[in-house]
């Protein structure tokens, strides 16, 4: 119960600084982060220059660009790929851990919003990640050397073990973008393309969700509202050719028999 003044009011307590009791301790929690917005990535047939100019700027940068687009995972995820985490066989693969440069030096976390996932590639993935580790295992050979047990997926390093670094990545696909009419275009926004193309194409917001690694699917759906909008249209006159299929032909329907027709 509030405290009462003599009168029969409330009383509202007061707070001293330096004085807080437990029951009126301001909160120490951490503030909400903002809600991301919407992100409307350019259209497929003005990227695709840049896609294949990447492998003009380095084989790394080609396949990291390729993953990026292909998976919609975020820069870090990408490189903190490990062979490990790569099945060709059955084509998929794995995200556990997220790169970020920190003092300096490299260290692997959590994904952002802390949710190993795995899932599907595409063939076409599969046959550059396929490439690519000939090429490595190559490269380690000419060294003298062999790649490590977890070797790095994306690693200038002859034996695979230091992954590159997320912002170089970042700098290289920026040379490349601004350098094919894209200025300002991030890695990050290949993500939002690949998302953008899963829901024009029909993938459902859970799986989208799940593959991404979003923490609910209500973020996917906020995200690329605009997407969503469009395959809602698509609803909407699904609905409406199924309706209009059911309709009598002209001339048919129209009458009733009993005192509703007009007229006998």
């Amino acid at each position: 119960m509030s405290p009462m003044s003599t009168n029969g009011e409330r009383t509202i307590p007061s707070w001293t600084p330096g004085r807080t009791s437990a029951k009126y301790r301001p909160s120490s929690a951490t503030p909400p982060s903002p809600r991301p917005t919407e992100q409307v990535p350019p259209p497929v047939a003005d990227v695709m220059p840049a896609l294949a100019a990447a492998w003009a700027e380095s084989r790394e940068l080609g396949v990291a660009v390729a993953v990026a687009v292909a998976t919609g995972m975020r820069r870090g995820e990408v490189c903190g790929l490990r062979w490990v985490d790569v099945d060709l066989e059955a084509g998929s693969l794995r995200v556990v851990r997220n790169v970020v440069l920190v003092g300096g030096k490299v260290t692997a976390k959590d994904p952002k919003t802390h949710q190993a996932r795995r899932f599907s590639i595409d063939a076409g993935l599969v046959a550059v990640l396929a490439e690519h580790r000939a090429a490595m295992v190559e490269r380690a050979r000419l060294a003298e050397v062999d790649l490590v047990d977890d070797a790095w997926v994306l690693s200038r390093s002859a034996d695979g073990s230091v992954p590159l670094y997320p912002d170089s990545v970042s700098k290289a696909w920026k040379r490349v973008a601004d350098a094919h009419g894209l200025a300002g275009m991030r890695l990050h926004d290949l993500r939002h393309l690949n998302a953008t193309i899963q829901i024009d194409a029909g993938v459902p917001a859970s799986t989208v969700a799940q593959r991404l690694g979003h923490a609910t699917m209500a973020t996917t759906l906020r995200v690329y509202a605009h997407a969503v909008a469009a395959r809602d249209q698509e609803a909407a006159d699904v609905i409406g050719r199924a309706l209009d299929a059911t309709k009598p032909p002209p001339g048919e329907g129209g009458g009733s028999d009993g005192d509703e027709g007009g007229g006998g």
